[in-house]
């Protein structure tokens, strides 16, 4: 890998910059994010008190817009607007990488069609961190949130309890409990790593079986920090299974993604699947109360 850094690489062009901000120690934002969002015309901010904070650290003092999931949509045209004029508008989300899970994919969309450049702003992301420290199969799903009703929590996890690969989850911290019997019931031979408050001054990894998981107690899964939570396996035998699984049994809709090398999204998308007995493993994470005794 080339890594180039004469004058004319490092220029910031005019579009919409992806800016991944960090997801709990200030000391992980990249000397590249300060300087593209310093020089940004406006930043898109998922909540601008809470982003003002962050910004402020940097003395970073660039015009800011709110963009959350409630406004995204209303706000499309404005924004689009400022782009066409050739500004510099950064994407930030609270914390992580923009577009994962939060907004931003209704105006990368929007710019694609309106051939608008998009560039991205690599930094932290609670997914590939909480990945990289697993110890996993390192071909991963991710899955995102899981929807509201148990009926297509149980239809989701019955599905990619046939994937060969790492998936990964979020869940809110008031929600823990909601899941914590499906995901026995259909991982109940896996191993969990619980990534608690990762990159920050107390962050914790435990490392369990599925089947041990047990029910938090109200005071601990309704507190409103969240914390970073990871599942695994360990072994897990996989039966004989038809070579070929066709994507459309995934109806995830905005959840699509790649697994590493296994899923690939085509005219005539599949997933190639493993016969015989294999090592699986199951990756979550899950936001959880920082107060946790574990």
């Amino acid at each position: 890998m080339n890594l180039q850094s004469d004058l004319k690489i490092n220029t910031i062009k005019k579009g919409l910059y992806v800016v991944s901000t960090p997801i709990g120690n200030l000391g992980d934002i990249t000397l590249r994010a300060l300087k593209i969002l310093s020089k940004s015309d406006y930043i898109l901010c998922e909540d601008t008190r809470f982003s003002k904070k962050l910004l402020s650290k940097f003395k970073i003092n660039s015009n800011l817009i709110s963009n959350h999931k409630f406004n995204e949509k209303k706000n499309l045209q404005k924004i689009i607007e400022i782009l066409k004029t050739e500004k510099i508008v950064s994407l930030i989300s609270d914390a992580g990488t923009p577009a994962i899970s939060d907004p931003g994919r209704i105006l990368i969309n929007e710019c694609i069609k309106k051939d608008i450049n998009v560039y991205p702003c690599p930094g932290p992301s609670a997914v590939s961190a909480a990945v990289s420290i697993s110890g996993f199969y390192d071909k991963y799903y991710f899955y995102g949130f899981f929807p509201e009703k148990k009926g297509e929590i149980n239809k989701d996890l019955k599905i990619l309890s046939e994937l060969y690969c790492s998936i990964v989850f979020f869940v809110s911290a008031k929600k823990i409990n909601r899941v914590i019997e499906p995901i026995k019931e259909y991982f109940s031979d896996r191993k969990i790593v619980i990534c608690k408050e990762i990159s920050k001054f107390y962050e914790e990894y435990y490392r369990n079986n599925v089947s041990e998981l047990k029910f938090f107690e109200k005071t601990e899964a309704l507190s409103p920090n969240p914390v970073e939570f990871a599942f695994s396996t360990a072994s897990f035998g996989l039966g004989p299974c038809d070579p070929i699984i066709p994507l459309s049994l995934l109806n995830f809709g905005s959840k699509a993604g790649s697994i590493g090398g296994i899923l690939e999204f085509s005219a005539t998308p599949t997933i190639t699947c493993f016969n015989g007995s294999h090592s699986f493993q199951l990756l979550t994470i899950i936001f959880l109360s920082p107060i946790i005794n574990f």
